[in-house]
C-alpha cells in the first residue's frame, strides 16, 4: 500500500476516533428544567433553578436514595443574569440549560415590566431555549410554583407544561405561549399579550414536602389559573375562564371545548363538544371609521343530553345549533366587553387593521388603544352539531 494512502487512512481514523473527545455524561451535569424570576422586597432579583435528580427520577438501582425528584437553587442580584449566575454557584454540577421546558415570573415583577427583562437575557444567551414555555406566578412567588412536590409527573416543570398543552387541546381555556410568542406578541402591531396563570392550591408549605407526592391526596397542588393580560409591557389585570375562552375563540385556537345549552328549562342540559372551529376576522373602514367582524365557524357532537328532546327530528337539531351559536357568541362577546372596558387590544384587531389597511393605520396607530375602547364589532357564529354519538336520543325521551 502506498505510504501517502496509509496516512489519508490513519488521518481519517483519528478524525473519528476523537469525536467525542470533549464528551460530558448527562449524570456528571445538573439539567435544568424550569427557572423561576421574582422581584424581592429590596429591589434586588431572586431567579430560581429547577434542577432533575436524574436518579430519583429514572430508578436507577443503587442509585436512588429517596430523595427528591427535583431540587432548587437560588440567588439574588441587581440584575436577572447576575443573579443566575450566582445561583449557578450554589449548585452541585454545571448547569446544563437546553432541556428547560418552563420559564415562571413572579405577579408583581411582571406588573413592574420584567417581562421585558426577561426576554432580554434570552435573546442574547444561546443556551437558553425559547420554546419554552412562559407563565405567570398568581399569588405567590416563582421559586415556591418550582418547589412543589408533584405525583404522577414526578418533574414540575414537566407536569405543568403537559398539562398546559392538554388544556389547550380539551378546554379552550387556555393558550400555550413560549419565549418566541411572547416577544412575537411584544413586537407586533396592534396586538397586546396574553399569558397563563399558575397558582398553588392548598397548603404551599406541605406541598413543597416530599410526603406531598406519597399522598393519594396531595395537599398543596399546582393550579392553571386565569389568563394575564399586559399593556405596554406590563400585567395590568386577570382575566377569568370565561373571558379567557372568548379570547381564544376570536384567536382560532379552540381545538375541542365543551358548551352547554338549555333544554326545557334546564340551562345546562345539554352538553356539545366542539370537534372543529375556525375564526375569521376582517377589519371595515368607514367615514375613516375602522370596524371589525369576527365569522366562527364551528362543528361539534352531542356529548350528553338530559331532556327529552327528539333529536330524530332535524328541527331540534336547528334549534340546539342556535342554542349553541348564542352561547358561542356570548361568550366572545364577555371577553370583547372586559377587553375594551381595559382599553387593551388582546385579539389584534389592530394587527389586521394594520395589514389590511396600512395606510389607515398609520393614523390610528398612535392612540389605537382608544380607538379600541369604542371598536364597533360584529360577531357571527355558525354552530353545526355533526354528531349526536352512539346513540340519537337520550333516555328521558325514550321514557316518553
Amino acid at each position: 500500500m502506498p505510504k501517502w494512502i496509509a496516512f489519508v487512512l490513519s488521518l481519517s481514523t483519528f478524525l473519528i476516533l476523537s469525536g467525542c473527545w470533549s464528551a460530558v455524561e448527562l449524570k456528571d451535569l445538573s439539567i435544568v428544567s424550569a427557572i423561576g424570576i421574582d422581584k424581592l422586597d429590596n429591589g434586588d432579583i431572586n431567579v430560581s433553578f429547577q434542577v432533575i435528580n436524574a436518579s430519583e427520577v429514572t430508578g436507577q438501582q443503587g442509585a436512588s436514595r429517596g430523595a427528591s425528584p427535583t431540587s432548587v437553587f437560588s440567588s439574588s442580584g441587581k440584575t436577572i443574569f447576575e443573579a443566575a449566575r450566582k445561583a449557578t454557584k450554589n449548585v452541585p454540577k454545571p448547569i446544563f440549560p437546553p432541556h428547560l421546558n418552563l420559564v415562571v415570573i413572579n405577579e408583581q415583577f411582571a406588573k413592574e415590566g420584567g417581562l421585558l427583562k426577561t426576554l432580554d437575557l434570552f435573546g442574547r444567551d444561546n443556551e437558553l431555549r425559547t420554546n419554552a414555555q412562559v407563565m405567570i406566578s398568581k399569588g405567590t412567588d416563582a421559586k415556591s410554583i418550582l418547589m412543589v412536590q408533584s405525583p404522577v409527573e414526578r418533574v414540575t416543570a414537566e407536569k405543568i407544561t403537559t398539562k398546559m398543552e392538554n388544556l389547550e387541546k380539551i378546554s379552550g381555556e387556555n393558550i400555550v405561549m413560549d419565549i418566541d410568542d411572547v416577544t412575537s406578541a411584544l413586537t407586533s402591531k396592534g396586538k397586546e399579550l396574553i399569558v397563563s396563570g399558575i397558582q398553588i392550591s392548598g397548603d404551599k408549605e406541605a406541598g413543597q414536602k416530599k410526603e406531598n407526592i406519597q399522598q393519594s391526596k396531595p395537599n398543596g397542588i399546582l393550579e392553571i389559573n386565569g389568563t394575564a393580560v399586559f399593556k405596554d409591557e406590563k400585567l395590568i389585570d386577570w382575566l377569568n375562564e370565561e373571558e379567557s375562552k372568548g379570547v381564544t375563540w376570536v384567536l382560532g385556537r379552540i381545538r375541542s371545548t365543551i358548551d352547554n345549552v338549555e333544554c326545557n328549562g334546564d340551562p345546562d342540559a345539554i352538553a356539545i363538544e366542539t370537534l372543529k372551529s375556525n375564526a375569521n376576522i376582517q377589519s371595515m373602514i368607514k367615514n375613516d371609521k375602522p370596524s371589525i367582524q369576527i365569522t366562527i365557524q364551528q362543528e361539534g357532537s352531542l356529548g350528553e343530553v338530559n331532556c327529552g328532546k327528539d333529536f330524530s327530528d332535524p328541527q331540534a337539531i336547528l334549534d340546539t345549533e342556535k342554542l349553541l351559536a348564542d352561547e358561542i357568541k356570548k361568550t366572545i362577546e364577555s371577553a370583547i366587553s372586559t377587553a375594551q372596558e381595559k382599553q387593551v387590544d388582546i385579539f389584534g384587531f389592530g394587527d389586521v387593521v394594520y395589514r389590511q389597511h396600512p395606510d389607515s393605520w398609520k393614523k390610528y396607530e398612535s392612540n389605537w388603544s382608544e380607538m379600541f375602547a369604542d371598536l364597533d364589532i360584529t360577531i357571527h357564529v355558525q354552530a353545526h352539531i355533526r354528531l349526536t354519538g352512539m346513540k340519537i336520543n337520550s333516555f328521558q325521551h325514550q321514557k316518553k
